[in-house]
């Protein structure tokens, strides 16, 4: 029979009777960071990764190898920066608090972060789990007025508690068999829409789409004329118009503040490009009194602070004024996805539009010249990727659905209220 746990009082809570309270200080070694002079070229582009808290924003990952920059030798030498060693837990302690992935090999970081090494009897993946549930105690010690910070002598202070290194490990493996599946799904979504997007750019930018023999059609000598509206060569029988002839557009209008909630009361409600993942946008907001709509399926594409983000909506949705909703006139939802993708340069040629940031106004939508393909190629390029597209979707909704399992299981095998078998 399983045995019952006994629980004791302490200062963090309840926690089972052969847990330990731990200072961080004494379950880690903390590293802070620094950034070289950018004003000496030989301390940059080297071969050491240096990671700031802009490369975790968006990361979906737990481990990570590099970020947008690498220093030299001179430059970890003649800064505060550290070499961090693989294995050790990176923490965001300043614009913002909170950040967390694992060190995949030897990196630094700037002065944004917090790094704890874990001792000898923590384990990784535990602490960086002990971590991901304590971020609000995290956030609650930090201070300071220009923005907050949690210094590495108040977070050395916080105290957590501990159970031995193999409960660790069996805890960890939980969680970490959970994330490793939601990993392995978003690196398989990345797949999918590079493919779809190489597809797209291959049919209908370098004109090789299949030709009535199967063939690409530019390789296998398709005539291209030139058109005065585009500004450059399109297949003989395409023809040029506007955004708004060829795409149903539906421009957001932000509802009621006094309607917006956190709780699922009503519709769900995206603002902007805040709320913009790695293809579909975050749940964060609902509305009581929605306004403007999106419906499944929509691209979404951002039309101020900045201008062109592009995400796709995963559900019918209450859109704000930051967004626009297209849909090609022939409902096909993965042609208008991938080809707003590719119009990524034209918004951005609006983005010095409006007084105070850029703007992307309906009438500005009206201005964009485009091409229109014939019918047999968007139906087959709709055959082809919609497959791609809707294994992404499943995907995304497994990511969903495995996050939510481990976000209910996070807090209770860490307060030990869910034990978990030693041999798991």
């Amino acid at each position: 029979m399983k045995k019952k746990t006994k629980f004791k009082q302490t200062e963090v809570g309840m926690i089972p009777e052969d847990w330990d309270i731990k200072l961080v200080n004494n379950i880690a070694k903390i590293i802070g960071g620094g950034t070289p002079s950018t004003k000496v070229f030989k301390y940059w582009n080297g071969c050491i990764p240096w990671i700031t808290p802009k490369s975790l924003s968006n990361f979906k990952f737990r481990y990570i190898c590099r970020g947008e920059r690498n220093i030299t030798s001179e430059g970890l030498k003649n800064s505060s920066a550290k070499l961090i060693p693989a294995n050790a837990v990176l923490l965001t302690t300043r614009a913002p608090v909170g950040y967390l992935a694992i060190a995949k090999n030897p990196l630094t970081t700037n002065q944004g972060f917090r790094s704890l090494v874990p001792n000898e009897n923590i384990c990784t993946d535990f602490l960086f789990y002990l971590l991901k549930n304590n971020i609000c105690v995290l956030k609650s010690n930090a201070s300071g007025t220009v923005f907050e910070e949690l210094s590495g002598t108040r977070l050395k202070s916080l105290v957590f508690a501990v159970p031995n290194i193999k409960e660790q490990k069996s805890i960890a493996k939980i969680l970490s068999d959970l994330d490793f599946k939601i990993e392995l799904n978003h690196k398989m979504n990345k797949t999918l829409e590079d493919i779809a997007q190489t597809i797209f750019k291959h049919w209908f930018i370098d004109y090789e789409f299949p030709d009535e023999n199967g063939t690409p059609y530019r390789s296998s000598g398709g005539e291209v004329v030139y058109s005065e509206e585009l500004g450059h060569e399109i297949p003989k029988g395409w023809q040029a118009s506007t955004i708004l002839k060829e795409f149903n557009l539906v421009m957001g209008q932000s509802p009621p503040g006094k309607s917006y909630n956190r709780n699922g009361d009503g519709m769900i409600f995206f603002q902007g490009r805040t709320d913009f993942g790695t293809r579909f946008p975050s749940v964060r907001m609902f509305c009581n009194e929605p306004t403007r709509l999106a419906k499944k399926g929509d691209t979404l594409v951002s039309v101020r602070a900045p201008v062109g983000d592009i995400n796709m909506s995963l559900q019918d949705c209450c859109i704000g004024r930051g967004l626009a909703a297209l849909r090609h006139k022939s409902d096909d939802s993965s042609y208008t996805y991938y080809f707003m993708k590719n119009l990524r340069q034209v918004f951005d040629g609006f983005e010095a539009e409006g007084t105070v940031f850029g703007s992307l106004s309906k009438t500005n939508f009206e201005k964009i010249v485009v091409s229109v393909p014939f019918d047999k190629t968007l139906n087959s390029f709709k055959k082809i990727v919609s497959v791609f597209d809707e294994k992404l979707e499943n995907n995304t909704l497994e990511i969903l659905g495995l996050g939510q399992i481990r976000d209910y299981l996070l807090p209770k095998l860490m307060s030990g209220k869910i034990r978990v078998p030693m041999e798991t």
